[in-house]
């Protein structure tokens, strides 16, 4: 659950959907980014530029796994030295429809979508 908890924070919120026989909300692209820009900016508060930059892009990796583009934007965000260049690099991964949220736990992937790990 914790290693869950790194990629999807809302975890949590999604698993008392679940025991409360809801179906799980999944999380709108702006609260996505909104959650990866403050975590980006409580590494760089904590790290500095450099070690900020350079520690926020394992959790982006996890964020992105299995999404539609995620290869494109892992390799950006790899090549990203500031925090400026990294938060751009979010409002394109994440601010729309470009970039859907994974399914729910248990439910199926839409139709046409890519296989996992993309």
């Amino acid at each position: 659950l914790a290693r869950g908890a790194l990629a999807r924070p809302w975890i949590f919120r999604e698993a008392l959907d679940l025991l409360a026989g809801r179906e799980p909300t999944p999380p709108a692209p702006a609260e996505m980014e909104e959650a990866a820009r403050s975590l980006l900016s409580w590494l760089v508060e904590r790290k500095g530029i450099p070690g900020g930059v350079q520690a926020f892009r394992g959790f982006f990796c996890l964020l992105v796994k299995g999404r539609p583009g995620a290869s494109r934007f892992r390799k950006a965000v790899f090549s990203a030295r500031t925090p400026a260049q990294v938060e751009k690099i979010l409002e394109e991964a994440l601010g729309g429809t470009n970039f859907p949220p994974r399914p729910s736990p248990g439910t199926a992937a839409p139709p046409g979508s890519p296989p996992p790990g993309s």
